[in-house]
C-alpha cells in the first residue's frame, strides 16, 4: 500500500502557477490605482491653484469696483503685464516659466510638479462698448487667460476669468 498523505509534484506545480497569475493579476491593479492616485492627486493640486488665483484677481476687481479698470495695460516684460486702474494704483501679472511662478500683484503661487504654463501665454484683452452687447450698467469686459498644460498627460488646463465693469471714459 502506498502512503498519499501529501501533494503530488504536479499538483504543487498547477497551485504554484494558479497563485503566479492572482498576484500579477493583483500587481497589475495596484499598479493602475496608484497611476490614477496620481492622476487625481495632480488634477486636484491644479485645480486649486486655479481656484486659488481666480480668486484672488476675482476679489481684486470687486473690492476695486469704486476704482474700475481702465484700458491702460503695459507690458513689464516676456508673459508680464501690469493692470492700472483710474486711481493709479497698479496690479502686476506674471509668469515664470523656468520656476514655474505665476504672480498677481504680491500673491504668488507655484505650479506642482509635472505642469508648465502653455506656450501660448498670458492673454489680456478688452471689449467696450461698440464691440459688446451692454445689458445693464456694463459697457466692458475684460479677460484674462493663462493656459497650463499637464507635462505627463495631454491635460489642459487654465486661470480663465471675464469681468463686467462700467467704464465711465466711454
Amino acid at each position: 500500500m502506498r502512503n498519499n498523505k501529501g501533494f503530488s509534484t504536479l499538483e504543487l506545480i498547477v497551485s504554484f502557477v494558479l497563485i503566479s497569475f492572482i498576484a500579477i493579476a493583483m500587481f497589475r491593479a495596484v499598479l493602475m490605482l496608484n497611476d490614477r492616485l496620481f492622476y487625481h492627486q495632480n488634477a486636484y493640486q491644479i485645480t486649486v491653484l486655479i481656484g486659488s488665483m481666480s480668486n484672488t484677481i476675482q476679489q481684486d476687481l470687486l473690492n476695486n469696483l469704486d476704482n474700475q479698470l481702465t484700458t491702460n495695460i503695459v507690458s513689464c516684460g516676456t508673459d508680464c503685464y501690469e493692470i492700472k486702474f483710474k486711481d493709479n494704483s497698479k496690479r502686476k501679472i506674471k509668469i515664470d516659466r523656468n520656476l514655474k511662478l505665476i504672480q498677481y500683484g504680491d500673491y504668488i503661487e507655484k505650479l506642482p510638479t509635472d505642469f508648465s504654463f502653455s506656450e501660448d501665454g498670458i492673454s489680456l484683452g478688452f471689449a467696450q462698448h461698440d464691440e459688446v452687447e451692454t445689458t445693464g450698467v456694463y459697457n466692458s469686459i475684460f479677460s484674462l487667460k493663462i493656459p497650463i498644460v499637464s507635462d505627463i498627460y495631454d491635460d489642459e488646463y487654465a486661470i480663465d476669468i471675464v469681468y463686467a465693469y462700467y467704464d465711465d471714459t466711454l
